[in-house]
């Protein structure tokens, strides 16, 4: 599993640090003066859920996907024991990177602070659902999950998470930090599944930085 990428030359102090604003909550802000589109920095996604149609086996072979190597023993058991999820709100990628995601998190303490708007979220009908499928689901692997703890995990994707190639969400931890602008101070792109963000002008030292969420300010870069 990656994680965030913050690798910079080590004469070169990082441009940003973390700082609570009344409200808000966690953000990032200048550590220093940066120059006009001086790298801020790249961020690798913790998880990354699958788009609900992604398949997890191979039909009439029972050889699992790529996607689904690191899951192989977990899915070959619950098909064993006749406990493999049908037809649901998520997909048994879904439901497995929402598993992966809450190991993740009981030792991640960048996941630990992020957002996750639960109590908005369970006003409606299907979010509800989806908390109920997922704690059961998580259950029938041999471990504990409340509805509660899966509501905290839909909740943290639907809130952090970030389109990539395919479809698929990642949720990257530091990028979720930045605040939203209408006029940023930074542009961010995707290469591959790397959120890469630089300066878009000038910055002042204790300046909050900030990216604009729309789609249309990305740039995302097939690599093949």
């Amino acid at each position: 599993m990656k994680t965030s990428t913050y690798q910079r030359p080590a004469e070169t102090c990082l441009p940003w640090s973390i700082d609570r604003l009344p409200i808000v909550g966690r953000v990032l802000v200048a550590s220093r003066d940066i120059a006009p589109y001086e790298l801020i920095l790249k961020d690798s996604p913790l998880v990354i859920v699958p788009k609900k149609g992604t398949t997890p086996l191979a039909k009439d072979e029972g050889k699992y996907c790529e996607m689904c190597d690191e899951d192989k023993e977990v899915c070959e058991t619950l098909a064993s024991k006749g406990l493999l999820p049908q037809q649901g709100r998520l997909s048994l990628l879904q439901l497995l990177a929402y598993r992966r995601l809450k190991n993740l998190e009981e030792r991640a303490s960048l996941v630990l602070g992020l957002m996750d708007h639960r109590e908005e979220r369970e006003k409606k009908v299907e979010f509800v659902e989806k908390e109920e499928e997922l704690a059961r689901f998580i259950e029938s692997t041999g471990e504990c999950c409340s509805k509660e703890q899966a509501g905290r995990l839909l909740g943290l994707v639907d809130t952090n998470s970030l389109e990539i190639i395919g479809g698929r969400s990642g949720v990257f931890p530091a990028l979720s930090l930045l605040s939203h602008s209408c006029t940023p101070s930074l542009e961010h792109w995707v290469e591959g599944e790397v959120v890469v963000v630089r300066a878009r002008q000038a910055i002042k030292k204790g300046e909050e930085l900030t990216i604009r969420y729309l789609l249309l300010s990305m740039h995302i870069i097939n690599i093949i």
